[in-house]
């Protein structure tokens, strides 16, 4: 059975954030789920730091959720003995997090928690926070999402994606959050020169961190041509993308892939048509490896797939992405990617059949 330590921190000269309330959420969502006898709640009221330190030291929660303030730096307020506020300092907070060997998954629904995700991402598998200052009402219905999808599927991953799924049908903007996960700070340290190769590598075998080495490369710049090939916002993404070694490796076969699939769906063409179909194929996978990357952009998703779907039958282009569900990659797949990836297929399909409908 997997703990979750629910952390709520509502200091006497703050306003409510209404921890009750929000833990109620999360009971609520764990009463008829599927995983109901997986999980089990914890619930730590009015925490001080010294409590907060010792229940993480006894309990070792695979989860820990956090429902209070963020001050400007996104350090967790906390209660002093006489009740009134004090900022847990950032550094120390990794420090005892560290020794949880067991840590899955830390949520932070407190405003301002951006640079305490950063923090924090190496010594959680993911971390999920919010960008300045969020209603408690947003937070709430994030909880709520969040957990019936986690106590449905297991995965935090798979929870979040679900649940960003959630805030699109509702036609919300959901980029008041932040998803990391630990392979973002191998990604990021080795980017800036923080992490060499030998140190990134030792950190995954430790971790249980799956690192390609075409990733690696591309982290340390060592691609030959890779300033044509990756941009730098490219590689900025890649230091926050959950798989970023499956996203650079259809990046980087894209185009063949795009011959690929145009020779067969085209084979009874001649060579001219095929050809030319096969670049308009390229489009819309740059198209597809947009949404791959940019999940939650949904504007820029279809702007994209406006450009890409202008010349050929609808069936065509339903057709070549279709073809993705059957591509082998040349790197392991991960079951995130399997998510990330099976879902980004079926959103591009809904836009494609939204456009030429």
């Amino acid at each position: 059975m997997k703990n979750i330590l629910f952390v709520a921190s509502e200091p006497q000269n703050l306003h409510s954030t209404e921890c009750s309330s929000e833990h109620k959420h999360l009971l609520d969502a764990l009463i008829n789920a599927n995983l109901k006898d997986d999980f089990s709640i914890k619930y730590l009221d009015h925490v001080t730091s010294d409590e907060l330190i010792d229940k993480i030291r006894k309990i070792a929660p695979e989860y820990i959720h956090y429902c209070g303030h963020g001050n400007i730096d996104g350090e967790m307020q906390v209660s002093k003995p006489d009740g009134i506020a004090h900022s847990f300092r950032s550094d120390m907070l990794v420090k005892f997090l560290r020794g949880n060997h067991r840590l899955e998954c830390i949520i932070l629904c407190s405003c301002n928690s951006e640079n305490l995700v950063e923090e924090i991402k190496s010594v959680s598998n993911y971390v999920i926070g919010f960008r300045g200052n969020v209603r408690n009402s947003d937070m709430h219905l994030f909880t709520t999402d969040f957990y019936s999808e986690l106590f449905e599927v297991g995965s935090p991953l798979h929870a979040y994606l679900n649940t960003i799924d959630k805030i699109k049908s509702r036609k919300q903007q959901g980029n008041y959050l932040i998803f990391r996960t630990k392979l973002n700070y191998v990604m990021e340290s080795v980017l800036n020169k923080e992490l060499s190769i030998a140190q990134a590598k030792e950190f995954a075998l430790r971790e249980e961190i799956v690192l390609s080495d075409q990733l690696l490369s591309v982290a340390n710049h060592n691609i030959e041509g890779m300033e044509e090939a990756y941009s730098q916002d490219f590689l900025e993404v890649m230091k926050t993308h959950p798989t970023p070694s499956e996203v650079i490796w259809f990046s980087s076969n894209k185009d063949a892939l795009a011959n690929k699939v145009a020779a067969t769906l085209y084979r009874r063409k001649s060579r001219e048509e095929i050809e030319d179909f096969a670049e308009e194929i390229k489009l819309l996978y740059f198209a597809f490896e947009i949404v791959l990357v940019y999940y939650e952009d949904e504007a820029g998703a279809v702007d994209n797939f406006k450009i890409a779907v202008e010349e050929y039958p609808a069936k065509d282009y339903i057709d070549a992405l279709e073809e993705l569900k059957h591509i082998k990659f040349g790197v392991n797949r991960s079951e995130n990617f399997n998510i990330l990836y099976s879902k980004s297929i079926e959103y591009s399909l809904s836009i494609v059949v939204n456009l030429t409908s």
